[in-house]
């Protein structure tokens, strides 16, 4: 099986592998010694593979570019073809080491060409305006300070080879910050494409210039007609000793060592997964809510530069409302006083920081397209539709815009760390090549444009299908059906406390009507869990309707500034139960997600709806669900385990996510392989987790420490900033690897193996969901799964023939098969070169099936007095810092969750007397965004 995002060395080298370790036997039933299928203790202890060359790019690269793609990062001397002469800042005649250029790509086969004194070779000014001129000027356009260098503080901890790279003429010195120059006015006119001729020459063509081409005439570099210019536009490129180039400033990664590989693309696979998060989200709500991306072509600086635009740091902006107050300091490169753990506004999920992640182990990641049309239309800053669905659509093109961007860095196509994946087949392969496996999902509020007004839908079935066949060309696998507010598929489970009463007045705004918030009926009548409790006015609110509200002056100004009018259903007490369940509407989309083997989120649905919704999933004997953020009932969370589904909690701070670990694997279901994912929300408006603050005596994280598969990981470093996880929490992306050291710090190696069986536990739910059958070990005994498998079948062919097996290796798979006896037995079905089937190897003994998760007793009788859940089924961090800390601060979500506890800082703040049109807007996303 192949696909266009697999890594061709990679591919290359699994190949290699496989061709000098397997040879191809013929298919036969053949006598051998027992084969016992091993149990998961020892999978969880399986040999781990590694790829040295995806951790340097430099490796492979060749002295003479093969194409358009592999100068990336490189240093080349420029020759022209027509006199031979080397060409640089100076003109001609010099030797070619003293002039070399540095490609930094901006897309692929497009680059910035830096010489060594750090400037870019560009178009003159006004040569755009020039395109009838025969021939056009070049200049080079200063993009260096020169000798200055950004200093920082350095640990001990950093080796010298992070941080050695200086412009040229500047000796090296471990207080130097890498590449120390700052980038000027890189722009259409220094962005050259880059063309490959038959004769092995290379021509660079400047859009921004009519298409003219660099031509070297007369000594010197000029723009000239592409159709004239003959061999004067004709370069040779000769790769030079990196020293002698210049280095475009970046963010660093401090990971060195090989990168965690498979040994085969079918192998079973190691690593992390977060099943939540939020990588295209400066695109959401608009497009001007949050400052930064996670790339630009053009550098760090255009990507995480300033955004006075967006007043996030003043009285009147976001941040502000948030709870930080106004800032005057906050700046990302070079100092990044932003992002940090409690900021919610700024880029986190930059795209170094999230390589480092990937360095770090990090292998699956979904992906999820979000918005909130109603708190779009509110925020008054705006570029982009506020229609949801619009969202959905421009983000996925930006995800695929930055997957290119990733391979232009890497040499070429397929070449890049991270890969989108829409089939778990793809992921597998990704996954087992050492990058990392990119799903799409969607979490908007009205999912198909499908809200509802007064209880009327929006859409039709046909508008389903229609969009369901739309999303899935996109590469959508994953989805919410709903996130905010009640709409035509399913009710929500709202929101507590006093944020419920501000995010019912949004419902009620939205859909005509409250939130339908009833008693929950007796427990031993039901079996779905509880919404969120509402306040009860009845009880609470001393007779006055609005009372609640006032209690915190500033929601009611800004309530009463919105223009909404005083009031809120009198509830009665609680525990509340949604009356909107499930609806025909919302039954006919899971059915038709089923049939298409697309991924089912149920957080945020309310209770009634999430447990109709398992119940239909139950009937089609359907287990592709994932709860992927902890936005769900507890009773919920346990069915998805007995269904075979996977539950991927909320990481927030590291203290209450091993404690929900410890909770989650008392709920696994044995027949099904157990791993452990996260769901970060990061670039969601949800906080990430703050520092332990571990008690005196407690083990801290220590760097440099080693991740499965040898790689070191030592402080991040960006821009001036050394970052220390114990001080610093998750700050950004990039420090989920020392989030995930930390787990492995409090509980032990038993985590962190359940961490690294993550993207294998996902794979295999989404291997059911497109129809690949059970284990028949265990779900089919006296069957045999292996009849009509033939030679030469991939490896997804054999799973959709034959089912799960019962492990996975790099020779092959291992079923329960039945022999010419008819007894129990068990069959390897080996791969052989290019990964297809070479034999079928059948043994006369069958060992009694072995679980497929280690033993867990330990663990799961940890898991009662650390772990402290709310009635909402949260889980609680009570350490400093965490976003779900149980000290009154706030959990803010994209969609439009806001968890708000006790008296959070928004209850105490004195409410300004005229708010502004960004203030207003502010609160309101504030008071209505969601765990996204």
């Amino acid at each position: 099986m192949s696909h266009p995002s697999s890594s061709n060395r990679a591919r290359a080298l699994v190949a290699a592998l496989v061709a000098t370790s397997m040879a191809a036997i013929p298919i036969a039933a053949s006598a051998s010694t027992s084969s016992a299928l091993p149990p998961a203790a020892v999978n969880a202890e399986m040999a781990l593979t590694t790829v040295p060359s995806l951790a340097d790019p430099d490796v492979g690269r060749r002295a003479v570019p093969e194409d358009a793609y592999a100068m990336a990062l490189g240093c080349y001397a420029l020759t022209s073809k027509a006199d031979g002469a080397a060409y640089g800042r100076s003109g001609a005649g010099f030797a070619a080491t003293d002039a070399p250029f540095h490609f930094e790509p901006t897309q692929l086969g497009q680059y910035l060409l830096l010489d060594p004194e750090g400037d870019l070779l560009a178009a003159a000014k006004g040569a755009a305006e020039q395109a009838d001129d025969a021939v056009q000027q070049v200049e080079f356009h200063s993009v260096a300070t020169r000798d200055t260098h950004l200093t920082r503080s350095v640990d001990d901890d950093v080796p010298a080879p992070l941080a050695d790279h200086t412009i040229a003429g500047n000796a090296p010195t471990v207080d130097t910050h890498p590449g120390a120059i700052v980038p000027g006015p890189a722009d259409e006119s220094s962005d050259w494409r880059v063309r490959r001729n038959v004769d092995g020459t290379f021509t660079f063509i400047l859009d921004a210039a009519s298409g003219r081409v660099l031509t070297a005439t007369g000594g010197t570099f000029v723009l000239g007609d592409a159709a004239a210019a003959g061999d004067a536009a004709r370069f040779r490129l000769a790769s030079v000793d990196e020293g002698s180039c210049a280095q475009w400033p970046e963010v660093e990664v401090n990971v060195e060592g090989p990168v965690l590989a498979g040994a085969t693309p079918w192998d079973e696979t190691r690593g992390t997964i977060d099943a939540h998060l939020h990588l295209m989200a400066f695109e959401f709500l608009g497009g001007e809510l949050r400052c930064g991306r996670p790339w630009h072509p053009y550098g760090v600086t255009e990507a995480l530069g300033t955004c006075s635009q967006n007043e996030l740091t003043g009285t009147t902006g976001p941040e502000s409302v948030l709870g930080r107050g106004p800032g005057t300091d906050d700046e990302m490169w070079p100092s990044f006083t932003v992002p940090q753990s409690n900021t919610l506004t700024y880029e986190q999920v930059y795209y170094r920081w999230l390589e480092r992640a990937w360095r770090g182990g990090l292998r699956m990641m979904t992906v999820l397209l979000v918005d909130n049309n109603v708190l779009c239309e509110l925020y008054p800053d705006k570029r982009n539709s506020c229609n949801e669905m619009d969202a959905v659509r421009l983000q996925a093109q930006r995800l695929h815009e930055f997957v290119d961007f990733l391979d232009a860095r890497a040499g070429g196509p397929g070449e890049g760390f991270a890969q989108i994946a829409t089939t778990p087949f793809e992921a597998r392969e990704i996954v087992n090549s050492g990058r990392l496996a990119l799903t799409l999902g969607i979490e908007v509020s009205a999912l198909f444009d499908c809200g509802e007004y007064l209880g009327v839908s929006r859409c039709t079935n046909a508008d389903i299908t229609r969009q369901l066949d739309e999303v899935q060309a996109l590469g959508v696998s994953q989805m919410e059906l709903v996130n905010k507010f009640d709409n035509a598929l399913s009710g929500v489970t709202g929101d507590g406390g006093q944020t419920g009463i501000i995010v019912n007045l949004g419902n009620k705004n939205e859909t005509g009507h409250y939130w339908n918030m009833e008693t929950c009926p007796d427990a031993k009548d039901r079996s779905f869990g509880t919404d969120r409790t509402q306040i009860s006015i009845a009880d609470e609110s001393k007779g006055t309707p609005f009372e609640p509200v006032a209690r915190d002056p500033l929601a009611a100004q800004v309530l009463s500034a919105a223009g909404y009018v005083a009031g809120s259903p009198a509830y009665p007490a609680g525990p509340h139960c949604n009356a909107a369940g499930l609806t025909a509407q919302g039954e006919f989309l899971l059915q038709e997600m089923a049939a298409r083997g697309m991924l089912f989120d149920p957080d945020h649905m309310s209770a009634r709806a999430a447990d109709r919704a398992l119940d239909v999933l139950e009937e089609l004997d359907y287990t592709g669900i994932v709860s992927s953020h902890s936005w769900a009932q507890n009773n919920i969370y346990e069915r998805i385990y007995g269904l075979g589904g996977m539950v991927t909690p909320y990481a927030g701070g590291s203290s209450g996510f091993v404690n929900a670990w410890r909770q989650r694997v008392g709920w696994a279901d044995e027949r099904y392989y157990f791993g452990m994912g996260y769901g970060a929300d990061t670039n969601g408006l949800g906080g990430q987790g703050g520092p332990r603050n571990p008690k005196a005596g407690e083990p801290r994280v220590e760097y440099p420490f080693e991740v499965a598969g040898g790689a070191l990981v030592h402080q991040q470093v960006s821009g001036t900033k050394t970052y220390d996880f114990n001080t610093s929490g998750t700050a950004h992306y990039g420090l989920y690897a020392d989030w995930v050291e930390d787990l492995r710090v409090q509980a032990g190696d038993a985590i962190y193996q359940d961490m690294l069986r993550g993207p294998e536990a996902y794979l295999q739910v989404w291997e059911r969901a497109v129809g690949v059958p059970k284990d028949a070990c265990i779900f089919a005994a006296g069957t045999d799964p292996t009849t009509g498998l033939t030679q030469g079948m991939t490896f997804d062919e054999v799973l959709m023939a034959a089912g799960q097996p019962h492990a996975r290796s790099a020779e092959g798979y291992t079923f329960c098969g039945i022999d010419e006896d008819a007894k129990a037995t068990d069959v390897l079905v080996r791969f052989g070169p290019g990964g297809r089937v070479s034999a079928i190897i059948e043994t006369k003994a069958k060992s009694a099936p072995a679980a497929l998760n280690p033993a867990r007793v330990e663990a799961a009788a940890m898991a009662t007095d650390a772990a402290r859940t709310d009635v909402d089924g949260h889980e609680h961090d009570d350490e400093a810092g965490s976003s779900h800390a149980s000290d009154g601060s706030d959990h803010v979500h994209p969609s439009g969750d806001v968890h708000v506890h006790a008296a959070g800082e928004l209850a105490a703040a004195e409410a300004p007397a005229a708010p502004s049109g960004h203030l207003l807007a502010s609160l309101l996303i504030v008071l209505l965004a969601g765990a996204v």
